[in-house]
């Protein structure tokens, strides 16, 4: 079925397990419940698409384009989006352990209460996205553009943020014990009430961000943080 045009379909409950829908145009088409398990989606086109609680485990969509698409609750675990263009798209609830999300295009998307447990998402585009409530334990997150971003009570525990940019972003009761954070932009992002237990902030910018009543700091932290103009250190 590759390069197959299905503009508008409708493909509920559908069976595509190990199909090769490679640039396929799947544009506004709902596919809610299908079972995609191991499919091939490479450079198609699905922007405008309802994916609601689909099975894309260990699916390949590297380079596709999912441009305003929905996919609430629906099961990514190990897929692979590399180089995808998922701008603006909702993943509410969705699981996306261990996927590889590297150099996507996720901005102003809705990754509320999604699972990104292990998922690697080095020099992803997060900017303004949503990620509240999500977990990304030990995600990789290396060099990714997160400006802007809502993480409020994300847990970012263990994740690698080095040289990620979070200039103005909204980390209030994030959890971050563990995190690497060398190299990282933090100017004015909000870290209040966070978690900040054997938080790495080696060569981080840190001006201008607000530590109110974080938790986890050590003295030398603190001193070193105050030093770089960082605001609210109790």
């Amino acid at each position: 079925m590759n390069g197959v045009i299905l503009l508008h379909s409708c493909l509920f409950w559908a069976n595509l397990n190990s199909a090769n829908l490679t640039t396929a145009n799947l544009g506004s088409a709902k596919l809610n419940h299908a079972q995609m398990n191991s499919v091939c989606l490479s450079q198609a086109n699905l922007s405008e698409a309802c994916l609601e609680r689909v099975n894309l485990t260990e699916a390949d969509l590297t380079q596709a384009n999912l441009f305003q698409a929905t996919l609430k609750a629906s099961d990514c675990t190990k897929a692979n989006f590399d180089d995808a263009n998922l701008s603006e798209t909702n993943w509410e609830g969705a699981i996306l352990t261990n996927a590889l999300l590297r150099r996507v295009d996720l901005e102003k998307a809705q990754l509320n209460e999604t699972i990104l447990q292990a998922a690697d998402l080095t020099e992803a585009d997060l900017i303004d996205a949503d990620l509240s409530n999500a977990d990304l334990t030990d995600a990789i997150l290396v060099k990714a553009a997160l400006e802007l971003s809502c993480l409020q009570n994300a847990d970012l525990s263990g994740a690698h943020l080095n040289g990620a940019s979070l200039f103005k972003a909204n980390l209030k009761a994030a959890n971050l014990q563990g995190a690497n954070l060398r190299n990282t932009d933090l100017r004015h992002a909000n870290l209040k009430n966070a978690q900040l237990q054997g938080v790495d902030f080696s060569h981080c910018r840190v001006k201008g961000a607000l530590f109110t009543d974080v938790e986890g700091l050590n003295l030398v932290q603190k001193q070193w943080l105050r030093a770089n103009g960082a605001l609210n250190i109790s």
